[in-house]
């Protein structure tokens, strides 16, 4: 599972529009690329969609990247306050966490409390996390924590307006760390993990990373070389001055002074005109009284129990499934819960009964396989004749919906635990992979399956960007071992199938 932390200062982009108490229904716009859920206006959400277009428009010209729609769309929830958050990750009850991006087998979204505090919006954590969700989605590769958060911050301040937009523009947010905050070196900076970093660094992980980008990129010449650095560093490279004085010209020391320089002038910034972009297609629903609740207590659920048990969850979505007996979205969510929290046989019952009314469903497929594995892992006795049932709902589920990233995923894993590495079982799990390359866990086992079957160099260069993800946690280190592993450094493999992992972010 990837999940990433707040913003820690603001940075402005586009003008999305806020709670709008007047019309405080749950509404579902979904466009090209996303599908946002809100508590507002059906004009405001309608916006919302629009600018996102917009701005997804703007990171593809930049980055020369080809429109095509994508089979995996990204949930959006846009929150009314602190106690919408809790709801979905009530590790963020107490804290300053504003909002979050996730990316697990089951669920990819970003939520963000639509609303301002101390110079920082809700929506801008969304626009910082798309980037991230760009990044991963569309160019994966094992980049350095610098680079991950300093390119969020640098397209951060696109502005985008009816006949063009603008980008490299100031960061107030970041200036402003560096000006109050101080300086770490360079050195610092560009090789050591995050994990390595006193707390108040952490801040210039994001300044000094947003300052190094804007540098580079303001050339042409130095953008190349630092696409060169990067690249080197992504096939293996040693991260230190050598490397980095061979593509840029620079030593670390040298790198601070030009940087701190370079902070000192009146930034240049590039404005586009004459660049009519797109008008996306935005559908709005209006999901009806009680739905918000419903829709973020089934995040929750999604989300999973993490380290600290959440005691009342199945509770309350056995409560929410009662009290809306025709509700397709409670129900499913009480399904869900039971299988992983509850009674499996109870949830798979559940779910049995969605798809006798409707054979179609996805979802209800999924979620019946899924009780399958979960049988299956409890009792290892009974594994193989579970796996292989939970096989046949799982393709039922694919054929409903040929991009359910899960019944892929899961569908691989049960092949895999069978001991013997197919080139069908790793075309399973790259299919998913070429879903979802950002879903940490799903690259972990795709990486595995391609060693299985003898293609080391491909299962490396899957599992480095997990083991650089600055947020990675214990998937990180599991990537790193498999990696040393596969280089000869380590045993290649722990010996275990990977079940489903539901972890809380990390601050």
């Amino acid at each position: 599972m990837r999940l990433t932390g707040p913003l820690l200062a603001g940075c402005a982009l586009l003008g999305f529009a806020g709670i709008d108490s007047a019309h405080a229904e749950w509404r579902k716009a979904e466009s090209r690329h996303f599908v946002v859920y809100g508590e507002t206006s059906e004009a405001s959400i309608r916006q919302t969609s629009v600018d996102l277009e917009r701005y997804d428009a703007v990171l593809r010209l930049l980055t020369g990247l080809k429109d095509d729609t994508p089979a995996v769309k990204l949930n959006i929830f846009l929150l009314g306050g602190t106690s919408d958050l809790a709801a979905v990750q009530p590790a963020f009850r107490n804290s300053t966490v504003r909002g979050f991006y996730t990316a697990q087998p089951d669920l990819i979204a970003a939520f963000a409390i639509n609303t301002s505090v101390e110079n920082l919006n809700g929506i801008e954590v969304i626009n910082h996390e798309y980037a991230h969700h760009f990044m991963l989605q569309n160019f994966p590769a094992a980049y350095p924590t610098w680079f991950v958060e300093g390119f969020a911050e640098y397209v951060a301040t696109i502005k985008v307006s009816d006949t063009g937009f603008e980008f490299g523009k100031f960061n107030n947010g970041r200036a402003l760390t560096l000006a109050e905050t101080g300086w770490t070196s360079m050195k610092e900076i560009l090789t050591q993990p995050l994990s390595k970093l006193r707390r108040g660094q952490v801040y210039d992980i994001y300044a000094q990373g947003w300052l190094t980008v804007h540098y580079f990129y303001s050339d042409n010449a130095k953008k190349d070389s630092l696409q060169q650095y990067l690249g080197a560093l992504n096939d293996g490279a040693p991260n230190n001055e050598e490397t980095l004085q061979k593509y840029t010209g620079f030593e670390f020391k040298k790198l601070d002074s030009a940087l701190r320089d370079y902070m000192r002038r009146d930034l240049k910034y590039n404005k586009i005109s004459g660049w009519k972009l797109p008008i996306a297609d935005v559908k709005v629903q209006a999901l009806g009284k009680g739905a918000g609740g419903i829709l973020l207590l089934s995040q929750r659920v999604r989300m999973g129990m993490g380290d600290k048990p959440d005691k009342g969850l199945l509770a309350r979505a056995q409560s929410a499934a009662k009290d809306r007996p025709n509700d397709p979205e409670a129900q499913l969510m009480a399904a869900r819960a039971e299988i992983m929290l509850g009674d499996t046989a109870q949830g798979r019952a559940l779910a049995q009964s969605f798809a006798a009314t409707d054979a179609d469903n996805a979802e209800a497929h999924y979620l019946i396989g899924l009780s399958y594995m979960q049988e299956g892992r409890a009792k290892p006795e009974e594994k193989a004749a579970k796996f292989k049932e939970a096989r046949r709902h799982l393709a039922r589920a694919f054929k409903c919906d040929p991009n359910h990233v899960g019944a892929l995923y899961q569908t691989g894993l049960s092949l895999m635990a069978t001991g013997t590495m197919t080139e069908n079982t790793a075309n399973i799990m790259l299919l998913a992979h070429q879903l979802a390359p950002q879903v940490d866990e799903i690259s972990i086992e795709a990486a595995s399956a391609l060693a299985g079957i003898g293609k080391k160099d491909a299962a490396i260069a899957m599992l480095q960007p997990v083991a650089s993800n600055p947020h990675g946690g214990k998937k990180s280190e599991r990537a790193q071992a498999l990696i040393d592993g596969l280089r000869g450094v380590v045993p290649a493999s722990d010996g275990t199938e990977a079940a489903p992992t539901n972890s809380p972010p990390a601050g």
